[in-house]
């Protein structure tokens, strides 16, 4: 059974490509009407975003740890965002301007966890800020107050070349809550 499939799906690949085929629109229908997979990636593809979408509607995002009871759900989102790199940056990739369209209709986040952490501990500096004043972080706010102290190591990092997790959108962000006037640029 399982090499008359593959037989099917050869066919069926070759009467897309335009070449001969011994498979018949008839038997199309029919395999159609039967739920017949002709191609077994596209389903799982198909399958694993509808368990992101799952995912995503109750967990509110779609960064899949890697602790996750569904490992291969975690995987497929790493190689997702893998692949959409490599497909910006103009080198050969899987992934295809619909595969993007499908993700992005539905949210999905293309930067790392990271990214998404980041935001969360700018998202209480901006709030202390907008709490007690722009001012230094007390060490009593020990989690803020390291990840400041970080924040002002990686700009410097950034500003001498090295290799560091900042960029231009963190730095408006940060120069956006007046991070800067009082760390210093």
């Amino acid at each position: 059974l399982a090499r008359w499939v593959n037989t099917q799906r050869v066919q069926y690949r070759l009467l897309q490509e335009g070449e001969y085929s011994h498979l018949t629109d008839d038997r199309i229908e029919k395999l159609n009407i039967i739920g017949f997979v002709w191609s077994v990636q596209e389903d799982t593809w198909d399958n694993r975003l509808n368990e992101l979408k799952e995912f995503k509607a109750t967990h509110g995002h779609t960064y899949v740890p890697a602790s996750w009871r569904n490992q291969f759900l975690h995987r497929w989102v790493v190689s997702q965002r893998t692949h959409h790199k490599a497909f910006l940056e103009g080198k050969a990739t899987w992934i295809t301007e619909e595969r993007i369209e499908k993700l992005e209709t539905i949210g999905f986040e293309w930067k790392s966890k990271n990214t998404y952490k980041w935001k969360i501990r700018f998202g209480e500096l901006r709030d202390f800020y907008n709490r007690y004043g722009i001012g230094p972080i007390p060490t009593t706010k020990m989690t803020l107050y390291r990840w400041a102290t970080k924040q002002k190591k990686e700009y410097e990092k950034y500003i001498s070349g090295e290799i560091t997790n900042m960029d231009e959108e963190r730095i408006k962000d940060l120069e956006s809550i007046g991070f800067f006037d009082i760390y210093g640029k």
